[in-house]
């Protein structure tokens, strides 16, 4: 994803709403939303969409911008200070302007300019729509099934058993996901070698310092194992 920075808009606290009239910048819009907005000259302006605006954090974490209004004569968008305050995020404002979200976590700063505003620069990414397609229709059940294994699909094809099931061949690629998900661990192998009569071998083992002492004192214990009985 390419990234370009931009200068998104201007913290507000006259405006009612976030404002944005760049439509490019929305993530996603719903053009069904309508009201008006009333600018400082006295004009109704027509909101024409709502919806939000994806940025890019300096650290490449993404946040949204939500419930921003789609008003296309808009300038200058607008940022709306209490209506971040009202979702919890924290500002602080004195030669710079900083925002946090609720845990305290570093979002944007920006620093007063010469006309006495907050302009707002943002990385803004390019959105791309990825899809997959699989052309294989067998390779389509195996994965609707949750992976199941083709010898069951082809018992199920062959015999009937569900409705609308085609006729299933094994493909001859591997499923990788299978792979992973359904390996099992090798055992262990068995001891080449075991005792014949008690105490021919005898297995010891010493466990300490225990930070806290026993009853008697003792911050250590030794264990005896008889290979052949396997008594302690």
């Amino acid at each position: 994803m390419k990234h370009q920075t931009i200068r998104l808009g201007i913290w507000d606290t006259g405006c009612t709403n976030h404002m944005c009239g760049q439509k490019e910048l929305f993530a996603d819009l719903d053009n069904s939303f309508r009201t008006k907005v009333k600018f400082g000259d006295g004009r109704l302006v027509p909101v024409t969409g709502k919806g939000r605006i994806l940025i890019t954090l300096k650290n490449g974490d993404h946040k949204y911008i939500y419930d921003v209004f789609y008003v296309p004569d808009m300038k200058s968008n607008l940022l709306n200070m209490g209506q971040l305050a009202e979702k919890g995020y924290v500002m602080h404002i004195e030669n710079k302007f900083s925002l946090f979200d609720k845990k305290g976590n570093f979002i944007l700063k920006t620093f007063l300019s010469k006309n006495r505003k907050f302009p707002v620069y943002i990385h803004m990414g390019d959105f791309k729509c990825l899809n997959a397609i699989v052309n294989n229709e067998s390779w389509l059940w195996h994965l609707s099934f949750g992976h199941l294994n083709f010898q069951s699909l082809e018992f199920f094809s062959k015999r009937n058993l569900v409705n609308g099931l085609p006729h299933i061949h094994h493909p001859d690629q591997l499923c990788e996901t299978c792979i992973f998900g359904k390996n099992r661990r090798i055992p262990f192998v068995k001891e080449p070698w075991r005792a014949k009569f008690p105490l021919e071998l005898v297995h010891t083992y010493v466990c300490g310092l225990m930070n806290i002492s026993s009853i008697g004192g003792n911050k250590y214990f030794l264990t005896f194992i008889d290979d052949f009985s396997r008594k302690t």
